[in-house]
């Protein structure tokens, strides 16, 4: 597989000194928000011949969008699943158009609270998902090893498993 992420800087983030203030100190302090995901960003005309490439060569190419319209530009060239970025997890919005597709998807969890998981597998589940993997990620590094996300998240599973009635996994 090759995954990529799809979005534009206006859809990634507000025009704002505020986020900004967060480069101050940084390798990109004076640029802002929208400059750095300008500069960072895959341009959206290169994702078909991206995904082209990959396809010949038997590789599939999916990504991880960051808004419904980042979705809608994934839908057109045909991608054959999803990745949920776990800051991203919490966009409603953005889970239900996912969801939607009927494609499978994969949900990183490591930026939300468990409640939070609960929320988005149900909303996915609910939207119409059927094909989910649960990704236990950190972004607390070094991880402690009595923050065991992993034992969590099969209770959790096995709460929602009966919701989920489709192909879903822990990993």
């Amino acid at each position: 597989s090759i995954k990529v992420q799809t979005y534009t800087p206006e859809t990634l983030c507000t025009d704002s000194p505020l986020a900004d203030d967060i480069l101050a100190g940084s390798l990109w302090a004076g640029t802002t928000m929208r400059d750095l995901y300008r500069k960072s960003m895959l341009p959206l005309e290169w994702h078909r011949p991206l995904k082209e490439r990959a396809e010949s060569r038997g590789l599939v190419f999916f990504s991880t969008p960051f808004s419904v319209s980042d979705v809608e530009c994934l839908e057109s060239l045909d991608v054959v699943r999803y990745k949920i970025a776990s800051l991203e997890a919490v966009d409603l919005p953005l889970l239900q158009r996912v969801a939607e597709t009927h494609k499978p998807v994969y949900l990183s969890t490591g930026g939300c609270s468990f409640s939070e998981i609960k929320r988005s597998v149900r909303h996915l589940v609910r939207h119409g998902c059927k094909d989910l993997t649960i990704l236990a990620c950190t972004l607390e590094y070094p991880a402690r090893p009595e923050d065991n996300r992993i034992a969590y998240l099969f209770k959790l599973f096995d709460a929602l498993r009966f919701e989920c009635r489709g192909n879903a996994r822990i990993c």
